[in-house]
């Protein structure tokens, strides 16, 4: 088990590996070219892996290749799929197994999108990254999934995804952008499901979900302490934090921090022992939390005691700036202001899910208060930056007023048309459904999904669906089903879906088009299928009669005799 001494003697450049060298004034790029987690290669001195030589390079690889190469700031590139780490053996700090541990430099992974790349530590036994910075670094994941990391109760540590705990607090700083921390978790009481640092912390357009803690545990989401008096912070910005679980602190558990929170959903989250479902406000070394809160949804979290949504230590802080709904939040002791809404225990929110962008969010209800309840003109982030699009790219605001939370709402007409390219056929034909969706706005559509219901007792099969945007229909229990990504305003897109006929009769088909923003009504519409006993189109079939076989006989007949005439005139 070590301790933050030890983690901070830990941290020192030169000492992690024996492998480090003179920084660079420049970064290198690490383009990952494999899924797996083999041993690494050369990694017990100097010798390049495959990484520097265009061979194999795993994650792993990348990482411990930036460590060795000793530059700046190091860049690693993860296509699309799932990297799965798998070479267990918690509690060592080579990064050779275990989690990867990061050092001396700042480092970049970046994906192709939280829904498309996911690094995966479920098999690991460990947590996923583990940083042993000194101050002044970076750490960064773009536009990537982390999940299933597990920090060992038995190191003394948290962070199921990540994890900084220096001996103080540092200049460092840890950034989530455009990605999805879940389903990681975290034992002991300095816990943290998804991320426990002792650094700033900033969270851009990212989801916190599903990550838990033990019952003796806080912050089941994330655990920051960053130490007042330094230029430190924890700022969440147009994210969502839902569905996490601790003993305390179910979303948020702060130590010493300042606390910067614009545009953002935090709900559904549970403290299962103590108070503060959502955020507890903490201290660390005498040193308090300051919590700026603006536009943001902090309701519907729930507690064994104390106040749901918001707690604090005695000597800590909570401000609103307006524009935020409250529920359970008597322990923060806010002074409302302009546009808050208090004691809303009943947000109005949709389930986690994907709504349109890459990353999980709970969508607004069409009767939320959080509809055009939040800052005139623009939104602004932690930094007083203009938050031109909400978590999942849709354009903020709409209205006069931007919405409450991550979620942008907007308005989109969906019309649906759907068609059969043969409406008879026979038994064993193809039969081939085209579905035509239209957004006619006014807004665009962050994703639509098309659910087809295809005639049911076996009167046909599925065989194949492919949307006009290069997406795949998945069927289940009868039903097809078609996503498609943002669908713009004035924009049609399609799909075809490929059936197999294998019962006669005369079978409809209905599918409906569900849009992620509000619609008037749900977009329908049936097609009709005549299915006869024959193949090719339903073509007529004759039993044989005495008289058409005799008719048969002479039109063979005459068609050898004219056969025969033509061969003669031909040998003239």
């Amino acid at each position: 088990m070590r301790s933050f001494l030890q983690k901070f003697l830990m941290s020192l450049p030169g000492l992690m590996l024996g492998l480090f060298v003179a920084q660079t004034a420049h970064a290198k790029i690490y383009d990952v070219n494999v899924f797996d987690d083999p041993t690494p290669v050369n990694m017990g001195g100097f010798p390049d892996n495959g990484c520097d030589t265009g061979g194999r390079c795993s994650l792993r690889e990348a990482v411990l290749a930036a460590q060795v190469n000793g530059d700046t700031t190091s860049i690693i590139n993860l296509a699309a799929g799932t990297y799965t780490l798998t070479l267990t053996g918690s509690g060592e700090d080579n990064g050779l197994t275990g989690d990867l541990d990061v050092a001396v430099h700042s480092l970049t992974i970046g994906g192709a999108g939280a829904n498309q790349t996911t690094i995966d530590a479920s098999a690991l036994g460990d947590r996923a990254f583990d940083l042993h910075y000194s101050g002044g670094n970076e750490f960064t994941l773009n536009s990537l999934s982390v999940q299933g990391g597990t920090a060992p109760a038995t190191d003394g540590f948290g962070g199921g995804a990540i994890l900084f705990a220096g001996f103080v607090p540092t200049s460092d700083i840890i950034t989530i952008n455009d990605s999805d921390l879940s389903g990681n978790s975290a034992g002991g009481t300095l816990s943290g499901g998804a991320i426990l640092a002792v650094c700033s912390v900033a969270i851009n357009n990212s989801t916190i979900s599903n990550n838990s803690t033990s019952a003796s545990g806080v912050g089941g989401g994330l655990i920051v302490s960053t130490g007042i008096g330094l230029d430190q912070f924890l700022k969440i910005n147009n994210s969502t934090i839902s569905g996490n679980t601790s003993g305390t602190g179910g979303g948020i558990y702060t130590g010493a921090s300042r606390v910067l929170i614009r545009s953002s959903t935090i709900s559904n989250n549970t403290a299962n022992s103590n108070n503060a479902g959502g955020i507890f406000l903490g201290d660390n070394g005498g040193f308090n939390s300051n919590a700026d809160i603006e536009n943001t949804i902090l309701s519907g979290n729930t507690s064994a005691s104390g106040s749901a949504d918001c707690d604090k230590t005695a000597l800590s802080t909570a401000t609103t700036q307006g524009y935020n709904i409250f529920g359970s939040v008597a322990g923060c002791t806010f002074v409302p202001t302009t546009g808050d809404q208090l004691n809303v225990t009943d947000p109005k929110l949709e389930p986690l899910a994907i709504y349109g962008g890459e990353t999980a969010t709970q969508l607004l209800q069409d009767d939320s208060t959080a509809i055009d309840g939040g800052s005139p003109g623009s939104c602004l982030d932690a930094d007083g930056n203009v938050l031109s699009t909400d978590q999942r790219g849709q354009t903020r605001p709409i209205g006069a007023n931007c919405d409450i939370g991550s979620v942008e709402l907007g308005t989109a007409d969906i019309t649906l048309d759907k068609t059969v390219e043969d409406s008879t056929v026979g038994v064993g034909d193809d039969i081939t459904y085209v579905l035509t969706v239209t957004n006619q706005g006014p807004d665009d559509a962050m994703q639509i999904v098309v659910s087809d219901t295809l005639p049911g007792g076996g009167a046909v099969s599925f065989v194949s669906g492919m949307t006009s945007t290069g997406g795949t229909c998945t069927e289940a229990a009868g039903v097809v089903t078609c996503v498609f990504g943002r669908v713009n305003n004035g924009d049609t897109v399609t799909a075809s879906i490929n059936v197999v006929a294998e019962q006669e009769g005369t079978f409809t088909n209905t599918a409906t088009a569900v849009g992620s923003e509000r619609d008037a009504s749900e977009a329908t519409d049936s097609v009709n299928v005549r299915v006869n006993g024959g193949g090719g189109g339903g073509g007529c079939s004759f039993a044989p009669s005495s008289a058409s076989t005799a008719y048969a006989a002479l039109t063979l007949l005459g068609a050898a005799v004219g056969g025969m005439l033509l061969l003669r005139k031909r040998s003239q």
